[in-house]
């Protein structure tokens, strides 16, 4: 709305009823809503970096997209076109890296994403993690922010599994991971955002990134659920 009303035009004969009937976003939507609108998708896989990014998105958006006079379709597994509207909240959420994944991904290109965990199952979680350690080794430099600890946990998971250890193949194939599932710690930094400033969190190699205030919750949370479930047992 300031934006429009800063254009001293649309100050003249201004026509209340009008204003009030335009859409207005805030600017990171807007901006999502003009980037997924200058692009053009049609199904096809055109880029490699979405072609070998297929593995892990199917956990969790097992569609393609294409863009007709506006509109946005998508079709499913079983091959049927649905217009996006109708899609789950899974797929309107990760419809834009879809989009870059076949449009624009390249080399040293950086990505943004602001909570990759959003309308994911857990178990979809740990796939997106897969996908975002899949890009940084490719060479897309990656930042992102998270409330998931079962995101951190998986870049954890791959972040050890960077190591040579005994048993290393057979927990390799008992959680499916693939030998490109790891993660060098020295392509990793991670803060945590508190009382207005960044401090850097405890990471290595063998531990992967500390995270107190998730670890502090959980483990709250285990100790009032083994209380209650005691008490609850022992009446």
């Amino acid at each position: 709305i300031n934006s429009y009303f800063s254009n001293p035009e649309n100050l003249n004969n201004l026509d209340i009823s009008e204003v009030l009937h335009k859409k207005f976003y805030s600017m990171p939507i807007e901006e999502y809503i003009n980037f997924i609108n200058e692009q053009e998708f049609d199904y096809k896989v055109k880029n490699s970096f979405l072609a070998a990014s297929m593995p892990y998105l199917k956990h969790f958006i097992s569609v393609d997209f294409r863009k007709e006079k506006g509109k946005i379709y998508f079709k499913g597994v079983q091959n049927n076109e649905l217009s996006l509207h109708l899609a789950s909240s899974a797929i309107k959420s990760n419809l834009a890296l879809w989009v870059y994944l076949n449009n624009i991904a390249s080399n040293n290109n950086l990505l943004m994403i602001d909570e990759p965990e959003i309308n994911l199952h857990p178990d979809a979680q740990r796939y997106m993690a897969r996908l975002i350690v899949f890009l940084v080794n490719k060479g897309i430099k990656v930042a992102l922010s998270t409330h998931s600890d079962y995101f951190i946990r998986e870049i954890n998971s791959l972040i050890m599994l960077n190591n040579e250890f005994t048993g290393k193949k057979k927990i390799q194939n008992q959680f499916e991971y693939e030998q490109r599932d790891k993660l060098s710690i020295d392509q990793v930094s991670a803060y945590c955002f508190e009382s207005g400033g960044a401090i850097n969190m405890p990471l290595d190699k063998h531990n992967g990134i500390q995270v107190d205030t998730f670890d502090d919750v959980i483990n709250s949370m285990n100790e009032a659920y083994s209380l209650i479930q005691f008490q609850l047992e022992d009446e």
